[in-house]
């Protein structure tokens, strides 16, 4: 798992075995800073990434959770998500 810092989001990559395979799923967790709790905030809980596909190795399978995670920060869809 590696932990990056995108604008005002923090983004964890995870990649974990998939159920009877050798492959590995990947996932993310977004966070965003929310000025008010002085703190990051989720806004993206343990999402997989890429439905059902899955990769030969741990590094592919956290490259796709990263280009999910800017797709999803560059395309404004995290802006009006509620914070937990």
């Amino acid at each position: 798992m590696s932990v990056e810092t995108i604008g005002n989001f923090q983004v964890h990559l995870a990649a974990e075995r998939a159920a009877g395979t050798q492959q590995f799923a990947s996932y993310v967790t977004i966070a965003r800073f929310d000025q008010a709790a002085q703190d990051f905030l989720t806004v993206i809980d343990r999402a997989r990434c890429g439905g059902e596909a899955v990769f030969d190795t741990e590094e592919e399978a956290e490259e796709a959770a990263r280009r999910y995670a800017n797709e999803m920060i560059a395309s404004g869809a995290l802006s009006g998500r509620q914070l937990s």
